[in-house]
């Protein structure tokens, strides 16, 4: 049981690392971001909003006792993201975020028998 739990951990820690990487890019306004949210007609203020929201939620989201204020947060600014690209009919990307959301929930809140 320690070794899944170090596993998991391991696991947790990357994705969380994953979206640290992406919130400072969108934070800092390096790579392709600032075209996409341009794109979607999101302000440089509303970019490094999610992108702040995915630095602190991936930062939370990678230790057990924050996983679930992490998950709120990144799904939260998911959600924002998902109904743009919606509305814009951005159906790739949409999709994407829409994987990304169900990998967040499932980081967040593990069914019971994951646990």
């Amino acid at each position: 049981m320690l070794v899944r739990s170090r596993d998991s951990s391991f696991w947790h820690a990357l994705f969380g690392l994953a979206f640290v990487v992406t919130g400072t890019d969108k934070l800092f306004g390096m790579g392709a971001y600032s075209r996409m949210f341009h794109d979607l007609g999101w302000s440089e203020d509303q970019k490094r909003l999610v992108g702040l929201a995915e630095l602190a939620g991936g930062t939370l989201i990678a230790a057990e006792a924050t996983r679930r204020i992490g998950g709120a947060l990144l799904a939260g600014a998911s959600a924002a993201v998902l109904a743009s690209e919606l509305r814009h009919r951005d159906s790739k990307r949409a999709l994407s975020r829409l994987g990304l959301m169900v990998a967040v929930v499932h980081t967040a809140w593990p069914s019971r028998s994951a646990r």
